[in-house]
């Protein structure tokens, strides 16, 4: 599962190519024009805020890039680790015998130690005795 990395909204991208009309309006009129009264809004202001957001952005990407590294070193240690462990398991019983005290020592279930089936008496209580043939 790779992270989904953040792409520009096409709102956004709207807005940047507003930016470079207001500068050309701003070149043409040979000064910078302010828009809003009570939050005033400039080409620099709006350019400042592109930038930003583009830098911000690629942080976030690369971020998103490196978690995801982090990520699969990890599963790939577990994946190890576990490993690791299957073959623990399997070799202690050849190397301390099936009833080793050792086998306790290492979270492992001795052969004596597990659970047996209960045995059916098989004559009283079947639950689903067996269909008889040709009917």
């Amino acid at each position: 599962m790779a992270y989904r990395k953040k792409s520009t909204p096409k709102k956004v991208i709207k807005v940047f190519n507003r930016v470079v009309v207001m500068n050309s309006i701003d070149t043409k009129l040979g000064k910078p024009v302010t828009y809003g009264v009570a939050t005033p809004v400039t080409t620099a202001s709006l350019s400042a805020k592109e930038k930003a957001y583009i830098d911000y952005q690629d942080q976030y990407n690369l971020h998103l890039a490196q978690a995801d590294t982090l990520r699969k070193t990890l599963s790939d240690l577990q994946k190890d680790i576990l490993n690791d462990s299957d073959i623990v398991t399997t070799s202690a019983a050849a190397i301390f015998g099936l009833e080793g005290i050792e086998l306790v020592d290492l979270g492992i279930k001795r052969k004596k130690d597990r659970k047996r089936p209960k045995k059916n008496s098989g004559s009283e209580g079947d639950v689903n005795p067996a269909p008889s043939k040709g009917k």
